[in-house]
């Protein structure tokens, strides 16, 4: 068993990140209203699941019995619209009456999903659903992880940039990798949810800006039979988020469309550290932003 995580940086800054605690509150917030409705969901559509799986299991036989291989290597929405376009099942008594009923509930439920209400799929391209999907997190874990690496480099950005142009990067970042995502899985129908492509814009930008600074990881090694060995080590952020953006790179092969979005992390880096760029290289941060967070200070 091993664990590496990252706990903060060495850099401090000149003032309280009011924005990035805001933000991680309200994720955090959004989070604790979407997971109790999304339990509840999760409850009536396994109910009304067990409902027509009983149904349907006495008519498999009508289906197989036309093509052995119809029911392998398909989704259950996938077996579902094949029970409602075949006209060859033998239907008894008033099963498909009620299958029928429990069909258009099971559909108009599963629509109405926190995660298909808000997060963003592919397919079924919405605008407001670019920016909903960021505030959206499949699991405690997963939230915990992206406001983890959120506090990481979000502080500093904050304090460097002020709070206005961390929103910017923050919100396009987030609308980049969507897009890429979009891109790759076009026709996917799996909804895209999480934070992690915006703080990856973040996370970029931070490694042009602040590559000098320290990045403090917590590391934990256990084997059976073995003591643990644990500590913590640091290491730039020049050297530990190009590693980082890599192994995302490296991750695109075994990546599938329903698990963790490597293409929307991928997105977001790049544009981030593009401005990173940006704004070093083309005096952007000097001439505009500097003045603009002293000001601020003041």
């Amino acid at each position: 068993m091993f664990f590496l995580i990252p706990i903060g940086s060495e850099e401090g800054v000149r003032q309280l990140p009011y924005f990035t605690i805001g933000l991680i509150a309200l994720n955090v917030i959004i989070f604790i209203i979407t997971s109790s409705v999304q339990d509840r969901q999760a409850q009536e559509l396994f109910r009304i699941h067990q409902e027509m799986e009983e149904i349907e299991t006495r008519y498999y036989f009508d289906i197989l019995e036309q093509d052995p291989n119809a029911m392998q290597n398909i989704t259950i929405d996938e077996q579902r619209e094949l029970f409602f376009e075949n006209e060859n099942i033998r239907w008894q008594g008033d099963d498909y009456a009620v299958w029928h009923k429990l069909y258009d509930e099971y559909k108009a439920k599963f629509s109405s999903v926190v995660f298909n209400k808000l997060g963003f799929t592919p397919k079924h391209f919405g605008f407001f659903k670019l920016f909903t999907y960021m505030f959206v997190h499949a699991n405690f874990f997963h939230l915990l992880f992206n406001m983890l690496f959120l506090w990481l480099v979000g502080c500093n950005i904050e304090d460097t940039w002020s709070w206005k142009v961390f929103l910017g990067l923050y919100l396009v970042s987030g609308v980049i990798a969507c897009l890429l995502h979009t891109v790759v899985y076009s026709a996917s129908n799996t909804p895209l949810v999480g934070a992690s492509g915006a703080i990856a814009g973040i996370m970029g930008a931070f490694m042009i800006r602040h590559y000098k600074t320290k990045i403090r990881f917590a590391y934990f090694f256990w084997l059976i039979f073995v003591p643990p060995i644990f500590g913590s080590f640091a290491i730039y952020a020049g050297i530990a988020l190009p590693i980082w953006f890599l192994m995302q790179i490296v991750s695109v092969r075994w990546s599938v469309e329903a698990g963790t979005a490597y293409y929307a992390h991928i997105g977001g880096f790049i544009f981030g550290a593009a401005v990173g760029m940006g704004m070093k290289f083309l005096g952007i941060e000097k001439k505009y932003v500097a003045p603009m967070v002293e000001d601020s200070f003041e």
